[in-house]
């Protein structure tokens, strides 16, 4: 199959999900999109052995069955955020919001009164690009740090789900020079924190996989120049199998205050 040809069964696969789910209640949803990304585990077992192996270096204690089942639960997780991501983008905006409860606002609005930019710092956990675009609603808009889909339409569409509550995409191929304007504006920077590690062949990693040996890790280049001069705030979610999120403060604090940051968690 060519690169091309595959391309557009993918964004006909999204349009045709997406038509599909746009009126289901979410709890189908979500458990729709925990069954395809298990039968895609099923469809790609090379990637399944590779994040078997990855954590079989990382958590050398855990048995077979255990890593095996993480991975397919990382698998499940992936296509449960991919389909709730398409339910949500025919969802209206105050539907979308009665799923947000925010703590903690006041120390966002302590880090922004500063007068500063801002560096919002997460992972892939729960839904994060919903977190990410809630915030433009709940917060402010900000730039998200993100790397392009290899495929133009299921890019354009996600472009169009990120922007929606006002917020602007840093392609990733360029983000320094974009970041630093945005945070010499006063302007706040999302970026979610992924860690890239090489097998012994020296090819990349996917995504998807555990990665091992933390002491190879390296905080992207980015947030060093950022760091020193505005405040920053981490928020770890997690995302449960009824939809209900937390996002939870963990070493984020204001710059100089050691405040904790502000939590949103999300409601059925």
């Amino acid at each position: 199959m060519t690169r091309e040809r595959r391309f557009a069964l993918e964004a006909r696969a999204a349009a045709v999900i997406q038509a599909l789910v746009r009126r289901l209640p979410r709890s189908w949803v979500l458990a729709l999109g925990r069954m395809l990304g298990r039968l895609l585990a099923d469809l790609d077992p090379r990637h399944v052995a590779i994040s078997t192996d990855n954590m079989r270096h990382a958590f050398p204690a855990w048995d077979e069955a255990r890593r095996l089942r993480t991975a397919r639960a990382v698998y499940a997780h992936f296509g449960q955020t991919l389909v709730d991501i398409l339910w949500m983008a025919d969802q209206p905006r105050q539907r979308l919001l009665a799923l947000i409860v925010e703590e903690g606002r006041a120390h966002v609005d302590a880090a922004r009164a500063a007068g500063k930019g801002v560096v919002y710092v997460t992972g892939h956990f729960g839904n994060w690009e919903f977190y990410g675009m809630a915030f433009g609603w709940i917060g402010e808009p900000v730039g998200v740090v993100a790397r392009p889909l290899d495929n133009p339409a299921l890019e354009e569409r996600l472009t169009v789900f990120r922007t929606r509550s006002g917020n602007t995409v840093i392609s990733k191929r360029r983000a320094i020079p974009d970041i630093l304007r945005l945070l010499r504006q006063g302007a706040g920077v999302a970026i979610v924190w992924t860690r890239t590690s090489r097998s012994r062949t020296g090819s990349s990693s996917s995504s998807s996989d555990v990665r091992p040996r933390p002491r190879r890790w390296r905080p992207p280049s980015p947030s060093r120049p950022a760091a020193r001069s505005c405040p920053s705030t981490a928020r770890p979610c997690a995302m449960g199998d009824t939809g209900s999120s937390t996002a939870v403060p963990s070493n984020g604090r204001r710059a100089g205050t050691g405040r904790p940051t502000s939590r949103v968690s999300r409601k059925r």
